[in-house]
């Protein structure tokens, strides 16, 4: 067996003292706590457990109809408040702090964060996507590329940015500046509403209309639906430290659970929410969210070809202590094997791999993806398995 990566036998994530690239988000957070559910008809937040036990609900600052969530550095939290066309802002104790309202934001639906501190808000009724910087001051607009009623946004590891086009039965993709690149639609998805992405790319996408999740490669191939008889609407969907993927449910209150393998798991009904839309889990340490900066303490991972035919080596070097997770996923988003999840002391380090999976079976010839978490921040590298 030969391991390399796809454009180089060296790949170096973080350079220490260079200037800083686009900033890696964690796709899960490396930890996460409580999850926060906006409920849609009592114009309030909700706070679950991980047992699904409410443990508070907050509202203020004129929050009517709320729809996306999104946590950014400090443990503020940021919520779409769609009737009052504007982004309300509570600080980690649940008190209102301020608004953000440029003008024509119209309809403020599904948000999510980006590198470098960026905010996107869907306007769902003006057919755009606002965009603030980390002082939350308004600083560009989405659109074109047939956008129309958008409803969710994400962004991936590598800046481009999703938006499900609820009109045209599709998620539109834009890179980082903004231009349109494709449209991502097919496998019986109808009226999309919220997405995620794995760690490994994949694109989860809830058809509110379709009932079901719909599944995208990277390249935008569909690659099926997840469907339950629990779900009732899909609206929003979130994704755990675990690789947990949770799916509120606009008409029954509640939020249906699947292993990282897309089993069925749970269904949490939410007391307290009435009519879920967005949901977001709370870092469990807020002030380490990230603000434009790559793997944290990171300093190199490199994987090496070898001539060996059954086994390689992964090398990282670290410039400071901390707690390193190294897994492996296939290309269509399934966890291969964990490599590492340990605290790892300064300095260099090699973790082996031998071709099998973490049921000890080898695994085929193909592309895998490894992704590395430090702190509170990610990176990913290809890698091709050629026997």
């Amino acid at each position: 067996m030969r391991l390399c990566t796809t454009f180089a036998a060296l790949t170096i994530l973080c350079l220490a003292f260079s200037p800083a690239p686009r900033a890696h988000y964690p796709l899960p957070p490396v930890m996460t706590g409580d999850l926060y559910v906006s409920s849609y008809y009592n114009h309030r937040v909700c706070v679950y457990d991980a047992d699904g036990a409410l443990l508070r609900d907050f509202t203020g600052g004129g929050l009517t109809h709320p729809r996306g969530l999104v946590h950014r550095p400090g443990g503020e939290v940021y919520v779409a408040s769609q009737d009052t066309d504007a982004v309300l802002v509570f600080g980690p104790d649940d008190t209102f702090l301020r608004a953000l309202d440029p003008p024509d934001l119209d309809g403020p639906a599904g948000m999510a964060s980006g590198p470098d501190g960026l905010l996107y808000v869907c306007a769902a009724n003006s057919n755009r996507v606002y965009v603030f910087d980390a002082a939350d001051q308004w600083s560009g607009l989405i659109m074109g590329g047939g956008l129309s009623w958008p409803n969710g946004v994400a962004v991936d590891l590598h800046g481009d940015i999703y938006v499900t086009s609820v009109n045209t039965d599709d998620v539109r993709k834009y890179d980082g500046d903004g231009t349109f690149i494709t449209a991502i639609g097919g496998g019986g998805l109808d009226h999309p509403t919220g997405l995620a992405i794995s760690p490994a790319g994949i694109l989860y996408v809830a058809g509110s209309g379709s009932n079901n999740v719909t599944r995208y490669a990277p390249d935008g191939t569909p690659l099926g639906a997840i469907e339950h008889e629990d779900f009732a609407s899909p609206q929003s969907i979130a994704i755990d430290e675990e690789g947990r993927i949770h799916i509120s449910q606009f008409f029954s209150d509640a939020i249906v659970v699947f292993s990282p393998d897309e089993v069925y798991e749970q269904t949490l009904t939410l007391g307290g929410t009435d009519a879920p839309r967005g949901i977001a889990f709370y870092p469990s340490d807020p002030a380490s969210l990230p603000e434009g900066s790559c793997a944290s303490g990171v300093t190199q991972l490199i994987a090496e070809p070898t001539v060996l035919q059954s086994a390689t080596r992964l090398r990282m070097e670290l410039s400071r202590p901390g707690q390193i997770s190294l897994v492996l996923y296939d290309v269509l988003g399934r966890s291969v094997r964990t490599l590492a999840a340990r605290e790892f002391g300064a300095g260099r380090h090699e973790i082996g791999w031998d071709r099998r999976d973490g049921n000890g079976q080898r695994v085929p010839s193909g592309a895998y993806l490894a992704l590395i978490r430090a702190d509170a921040a990610s990176s990913t590298i290809r890698l091709l398995v050629v026997d």
